[in-house]
């Protein structure tokens, strides 16, 4: 029997397999993190692409993005109530990876 997959599950994969996304959503698990914060604590991931996955995870309601008035303006990234939902998700593959990863 072949297996249909949801598109709503397709698209998920879509956007959580991207390079570098898995990494954020870990980082935000923290707290609030500016941009060159969150820039700092990701090796080797370029601020464009970071701006990008920023952008899209925005638009996918997972990020808030909130400008903070002041000298110099502030603008910091946060987790939603969508994207904290995911930390289950993140921890069993954190659980998963450790378990397997590098076990070849």
């Amino acid at each position: 029997m072949e297996t249909k997959l949801c598109p709503k599950y397709a698209s998920a994969f879509e956007l959580l397999g991207k390079r570098w996304i898995g990494l954020m959503i870990k980082v935000l698990f923290d707290g609030e993190c500016r941009f060159k914060d969150l820039h700092g604590k990701i090796p080797n991931i370029s601020q464009k692409v970071l701006t990008d996955r920023l952008k899209e995870l925005e638009e996918a309601g997972i990020v808030h993005r909130d400008v903070v008035d002041g000298k110099p303006v502030k603008v910091l990234y946060s987790l939603t109530d969508k994207g904290m939902e995911l930390k289950p998700v993140m921890d069993a593959v954190q659980d998963w990876a450790m378990k397997w990863v590098g076990q070849e």
